[in-house]
């Protein structure tokens, strides 16, 4: 079915109806009336000319803005709603109709977003989007990530002309994994670059090559200036002249599908996206973090679990997965939101921390996907679980409390800036009546992934 406005529809198979419906067809905006076509079951696709173009399912609307853009929406009664985007790059909404509050998520090529009994989410998250997220507030008394007056927390750029250690240069590429992760070995010492297996790489800044590694579990390891890339099949050695974006360095190694990228400076190994200093570029993140709900124990400890989506995706052999927050915090309030004691911080990712960290930073049961999953499947989700409090950040004073609730606020960062919080009321008496496990305990499952 083509209308006048250029619009395509097309009916797979099932059971559908055209109408016209009131939809907030962008988030901040008024309702406005549109053309819809009301899928009852089965799958139907749409083909955007101008304008928007809506596809509704009886547990969700899909909304496309942008001209060119085409997706694939499939209703299953008792399994939900999937949308698959094509075309362009870029997002299409899926709004959750039944939400409390209306929850809405981009889905970009690539990816295929769900809404069933689990909630509304994209296939690559470890959990849906939920109610309880919200952007930060000025009465939240943030900081920001990088203010920890550590040296090259922010600024320190090396010399050296911004771009990718892969081609094309000057255009941005997907991560798959950032500093500080789960590593069998400890915690992850740079960021991971999706790309594919014997695709050439090249430094960012020009200076000479020490060869760190030749062979072995990670492959080829070389350092040039500030920098030390990882995974490759060599094609310099030691002591050459190398200049940036002009010698490849080497190919990446087969079935890795990623080049790791470490940046070094006083004897601290950085975060290489970090705000004045960052020589990866272009490069920028729109989705903030998602945050779990918060367990509170008795010990005043507490449990959640957090990750960041990208908002730049890319399917090379497997989808881009989501990274961990930069940094996760947490503030506690009365029931007159007045702040009792500081902001707490349980993880802040301006630099690599010690590895005999893990236990203290992470709970039992974060798990990070691990290489063979990346070599085998399209999908890989990691779960971030995190020490909130009684890690790197104190227990809740919770003896110190007297009768009445309180608030505890959860706030995770990204690399770009965004900041996501989320608001768990409690009581003294509706806390878990057991302690957190012992992080000296903590058995971390984490598969192998170099």
């Amino acid at each position: 079915m083509r209308f006048p406005d250029g619009n395509r529809y097309v009916m797979h198979r099932g059971q559908a109806a055209l109408g016209c419906a009131a939809l907030v067809l962008s988030s901040g905006r008024p309702a406005r009336r549109t053309l819809v076509l009301d899928v009852h079951s089965g799958s139907a696709s749409v083909a955007v000319a101008s304008g928007a173009a809506a596809i509704e399912t009886p547990n969700g609307v899909a909304i496309a803005h942008h001209r060119g853009a085409r997706y694939r929406i499939r209703y299953t009664h008792g399994r939900g709603t999937s949308l698959a985007p094509r075309g362009p790059l870029v997002a299409t909404e899926l709004v959750d109709v039944h939400s409390q509050r209306e929850l809405r998520i981009h889905v970009r090529p690539s990816q295929v977003g769900l809404i069933d009994r689990h909630g509304l989410r994209l296939d690559t998250w470890p959990f849906a989007l939920t109610p309880g997220q919200r952007s930060a507030r000025p009465g939240d008394g943030l900081v920001p990530l990088e203010a920890d007056g550590a040296p090259c927390s922010t600024g320190c750029r090396a010399a050296a002309r911004p771009g990718w250690p892969l081609r094309p240069f000057h255009k941005q590429h997907p991560l798959r994994s950032g500093l500080n992760e789960v590593r069998p070995s400890g915690l992850h010492i740079g960021f991971d670059i999706q790309a594919r297996d014997h695709q050439l790489v090249y430094p960012l800044q020009t200076g000479t090559a020490r060869i760190i590694k030749t062979r072995g579990p990670d492959a080829g390891v070389v350092q040039v200036g500030q920098f030390v890339y990882w995974h490759l099949d060599l094609r310099i050695g030691g002591g050459e002249r190398v200049h940036a974006y002009r010698t490849p360095l080497g190919r990446i190694h087969a079935g890795f599908g990623h080049v790791h990228l470490s940046e070094t400076a006083g004897g601290n190994l950085l975060n290489v996206l970090r705000r004045g200093g960052r020589t990866l570029s272009p490069w920028s993140d729109t989705e903030a973090p998602l945050i779990g709900r918060p367990r509170i124990y008795r010990d005043g400890k507490v449990t959640v679990d957090a990750f960041d989506p990208q908002s730049f995706v890319e399917k090379i052999k497997y989808d881009t997965p989501v990274l961990a927050p930069a940094a996760l915090a947490y503030r506690l309030f009365d029931a007159r939101n007045h702040r009792i004691g500081g902001l707490r911080w349980a993880v802040r990712s301006t630099r690599h921390l010690a590895d005999r960290l893990q236990r203290v930073i992470f709970a039992p049961g974060a798990t990070n996907p691990g290489f063979s999953c990346f070599a085998l499947n399209r999908i890989c989700k990691p779960r971030w679980r995190y020490r909130l409090a009684g890690g790197l950040a104190p227990p809740l004073p919770l003896a110190s409390l007297g009768p009445g609730r309180y608030r505890l606020v959860v706030y995770a960062y990204d690399y770009a800036g965004n900041v996501t919080a989320r608001d768990a009321w409690f009581s003294r008496s509706g806390v878990i009546r057991r302690d957190a496990p012992s992080a000296t305990t903590a058995n971390l499952h984490a598969k192998p992934d170099p």
